[in-house]
């Protein structure tokens, strides 16, 4: 009737259904033992319900109710008033366990629980919600951008940006079940202003900028998180790939994998969620979740490559079977962590060590295909959402590019002595 799991701070959650809807919440504790007993209490409570031998509370919202089956249905439980202390730490908690893999992409919910960690470190996890003030956040901003990041930077304004985002979603929510009233104390934040990321370049530009020396080690690290691959490139790495793939039989999918990838443009996580049947004639349909609030995935369509098409029918011959279409051993599809422990066992001690990951064949096959003069549009429909400053780093790379439009210009006259 109900399931546990463990949320990525490691408390457990309870999963049921109720008169038809679907229930995730924080069980608020990390002990096994207690976890079991409060499913018990809730199951018991849920069987009564269904029975008819417990009155079913009206007009309460989701948290409510949550707190009328914790108490076996002996009393209503009251939610907390917002006058009551409601920790930073209790709404962090019930903020992630609201969120149901088929809202949230796991990686999403791992990445906002990292971002809730370091706002409970700097503001205090035991902060009432409602002591929160804009003063707190500016200095929890100003803390943040002096710690130190990754390459030897600091945090960048782009991480500190997506924590204060996780932080209104956190407030938000606190709104919605009650638990705090009042303005968003954000809404009087400055965002900190990112910096344009470079244009992304070509290996032999960026390693002679390199080799003209002068700089640091975080500046070397930001020029090749700027490379993209020819096509040429892409071919030598995927070449290089099927030949090390060899030598990891663990990782047996990664070079279909990558190839996919490489000739659809696709995100590491659309990649994932793949299906055999997604393959399907002349194209490819894409899962996406990124365009859509109210549906679990928007799909769009790639043509299949005929060199993809060789690859995919070589793995189909050869896949281990269910629906998932790069699965690992299990059967089971990718995760985060497995696929950069492949990607990395193939690239580390050599050239491609360089490269940060599967996205660099995102971009790749974007800039390539701008370097052929395909329409903008086309290249949109086919990478799916793009942000302006994700297209400004390619655009460069037009053919018909900046000095064929200023030349377009005529301004000559005659001019009246």
């Amino acid at each position: 009737m109900a399931s546990l799991n463990r949320s990525p701070y490691g408390v457990y959650q309870i999963t049921f259904r109720y008169q038809g809807k679907r229930y995730h919440r924080s069980l608020g504790t990390k002990s096994e033992a207690q976890a079991m007993r409060k499913k018990g209490v809730i199951e018991t409570a849920l069987e009564q319900l269904d029975t008819g031998t417990l009155a079913a509370p009206t007009n309460v919202t989701a948290s409510q109710l949550f707190r009328f089956l914790q108490a076996g249905g002996r009393g209503a439980a009251p939610k907390p008033t917002v006058t009551d202390r409601v920790t930073l730490a209790v709404v962090s908690s019930e903020y992630l366990a609201s969120y149901s893999l088929t809202a949230k992409e796991q990686s999403t919910l791992e990445t906002e629980a990292q971002h809730l960690r370091h706002i409970e470190r700097i503001i205090g996890a035991e902060t009432s919600m409602s002591e929160i003030s804009p003063a707190m956040l500016r200095e929890y901003v100003r803390t943040r951008e002096s710690e130190p990041g990754t390459h030897g930077r600091t945090v960048s304004a782009v991480t500190i940006s997506k924590e204060l985002a996780t932080f209104r979603q956190l407030f938000e929510f606190a709104t919605n079940e009650k638990l705090v009233d009042g303005e968003n104390p954000l809404t009087h934040v400055r965002k900190p202003r990112p910096a344009q990321k470079p244009r992304f370049m070509t290996r032999s530009e960026i390693e002679s900028a390199i080799a003209r020396g002068g700089l640091t080690e975080s500046d070397v690290a930001m020029f090749w998180e700027c490379l993209f691959l020819s096509e040429s490139e892409v071919g030598e790495f995927l070449t290089h790939v099927q030949r090390t793939a060899t030598t990891f039989p663990r990782f047996f999918y990664i070079y279909p994998a990558i190839a996919f990838c490489a000739y659809t443009g696709c995100r590491r996580s659309e990649m994932f969620r793949a299906q055999v049947s997604d393959v399907d004639g002349s194209t490819i349909q894409i899962r996406e979740k990124k365009r859509s609030q109210r549906e679990t995935f928007t799909f769009r369509q790639v043509p299949i490559h005929s060199d993809l098409r060789r690859v995919l029918d070589d793995w189909l011959g050869a896949h281990p079977g269910g629906q998932t279409l790069f699965p690992k051993a299990n059967l089971r599809p990718l995760d985060d962590r497995t696929s950069r422990e492949a990607f990395r066992a193939v690239t580390k001690q050599s050239r491609w060590s360089v490269l940060r990951g599967y996205h660099i064949l995102r971009h790749s096959f974007a800039s390539n295909l701008a370097r052929h003069g395909v329409d903008q549009r086309t290249i949109d429909s086919f990478l799916g959402h793009q942000t302006e400053a994700s297209r400004q780093r390619y655009r460069h790379l037009f053919p018909a590019d900046s000095q064929a439009a200023v030349d377009i210009l005529d301004y000559t006259c005659v001019l009246v002595l």
